[in-house]
């Protein structure tokens, strides 16, 4: 089983609801985009959804997507 596998598989056993589950797997994705060589310099920043949004004054709650990004331009 490969490592991204098994971090998912610890997702799915620690999570105590689905949207804690969600949580992680959001986090995941922010990070991948920051740190992955193919996509950091692409973005200037990622978000978790909710964090944007209280940047932006509007509602954070859960809507998807799951990150927003703001591209090198």
């Amino acid at each position: 089983m490969n490592v991204l596998r098994k971090l998912l598989e610890n997702y799915r056993q620690t999570s105590k609801t689905e949207r804690e589950k969600g949580n992680y797997f959001e986090e995941l994705i922010v990070i991948y985009f920051k740190n992955e060589p193919t996509y950091k310099d692409l973005y200037s920043n990622v978000w978790l959804y909710a964090d944007w949004a209280s940047e932006q004054g509007i509602d954070g709650r859960d809507r998807r997507p799951l990150a927003v990004d703001n591209r090198h331009l």
